[in-house]
């Protein structure tokens, strides 16, 4: 080493000299530089997560550097077993209000003074009281309490999970951005290998299926690769009956399941119904369980540079049913009309296609007597019209008559209320 550092090839023998270290202050006494705040967080099994059920234990690691720490204090929020503390090392908690949690750890330096981290996000609790799945449906609109499916970007990349604002029904889903969007020089670094980004759901009660139980989507996505072949990227869905302690692989999706419509060089954006495909997942019965949690966990793949082999990859309307999703899911034919969910639990829809005309609609809603429980109309002007029929107006059980009206078609079907 001695010998590399005389040799004068580019100088490098300047870095060994009195002169140097002079203007560079290698001989000033080190200075005391303040301490950058920082933790972990691990569950009892020392693996690091972030999501967490109510009453569990959640441990807390001090990992503050770049001084020597003298002094930290902690506080949290959520109704915290440990609401503050001033341990050097760690802190066990406890939380009993679901929803993200605030934490704040303020650590000082010898003779360098105090740094404060908050993070308003630094792990979500969720709510232990069960949801119950049969009927269940969430549609990303807000009407589903959609903050009790969290997030989580690990790597806090452009490559994540978000709401989008287009969906299968409506205006909106979720949607995996898996285009590659990095230009140069970022596109030599921030690669998506080995990244992975969670949705949690809910915790949910499904010992209410005797019979048949499956959990239903509709999904749309591409490549950005030429060569639908090369595509890489993969859902894991996985569940948890022991409150999140442990994960076990449900379904796993790749491939062509997840780029159903084929390479494109552009981000994707699904134009309309005929882009979704329906999934289902038939759920055993050792996993319907009362307190069952499930996650879709995104995998993007990647070439050989580093890029993303994936597109936006989209997900809306996950539902528990006792039929899988194709069964209840409008066919894509060119004209039509599907009555779906059917049976229900909750709202319902009439849907009407006629690409080749310009559609008007009515519908009536009677109960087995006769009697009118809900009408709406469409004069939207369009090829296709979603009629909602909501829940509150098909509050007991039974069946329902929905007469079906326009100027090419009158139909009855039948809608069935559990």
């Amino acid at each position: 080493m001695q010998y590399v550092l005389q040799i004068d090839i580019g100088n490098r023998d300047s870095l060994v000299t009195q002169s140097n270290f002079l203007r560079t202050g290698m001989n000033d006494p080190m200075p005391d530089m303040p301490p950058v705040a920082d933790f972990s967080v691990k569950n009892n099994a020392g693996i690091p997560t972030y999501f967490f059920c109510e009453n569990e234990n959640v441990h807390f690691y001090n990992e503050s550097w770049n001084d020597t720490i003298t002094a930290v204090s902690w506080t949290f929020s959520n109704s915290a077993s440990t609401l503050s503390s001033t341990s050097l090392t760690s802190v066990i908690n406890k939380f009993f209000h679901p929803g993200w949690v605030k934490v704040t750890l303020a650590a000082t330096g010898n003779n360098s003074g105090t740094t404060t981290l908050t993070n308003a996000r630094a792990l979500y609790i969720a709510d232990t009281t069960p949801t119950n799945g049969m009927g269940y449906y969430q549609e990303f609109n807000g009407r589903g309490a959609l903050y009790q499916w969290p997030v989580f970007n690990y790597f806090k990349n452009n490559f994540n999970w978000q709401l989008a604002n287009v969906g299968y029904y409506d205006d909106a889903c979720l949607v995996y951005t898996g285009y590659d969007t990095r230009g140069y020089p970022e596109n030599l670094t921030g690669t998506p290998a080995g990244d992975i980004d969670d949705i949690f759901t809910p915790v949910f009660d499904l010992t209410g299926f005797t019979g048949n139980c499956y959990l239903n989507f509709m999904s749309s996505g591409a490549t950005a690769t030429s060569d639908p072949t090369a595509m890489k990227d993969s859902l894991e869905i996985d569940y948890s009956v022991d409150l999140s302690n442990s994960w076990h692989r449900l379904k796993a999706f790749s491939g062509n399941v997840l780029d159903n419509k084929g390479s494109l060089n552009v981000p994707y954006v699904p134009l309309w119904m005929g882009d979704w495909v329906p999934q289902a997942i038939p759920i055993p019965a050792n996993v319907r369980e009362r307190q069952t949690i499930f996650r879709f966990r995104y995998y993007p793949g990647t070439d050989s540079l580093g890029n993303s082999t994936g597109n936006n990859f989209y997900i809306d309307r996950i539902n528990f049913n006792a039929a899988p999703e194709s069964v209840a899911a409008i066919d894509n034919a060119d004209y039509g009309i599907s009555l779906l969910p059917n049976p229900t639990h909750g709202d319902a829809f009439v849907i009407i296609k006629d690409k080749t005309d310009i559609l008007t609609a009515k519908i009536l809603v009677t109960d087995i007597a006769g009697k009118i429980v809900y009408e709406a109309n469409s004069n939207n002007n369009i090829n296709a019209i979603r009629l909602e029929i909501p829940a509150s107006a098909t509050t007991s059980k039974g069946l329902y008559l929905v007469h079906i009206i326009t100027y090419k078609w009158n139909k009855t079907e039948k809608l069935l209320v559990y």
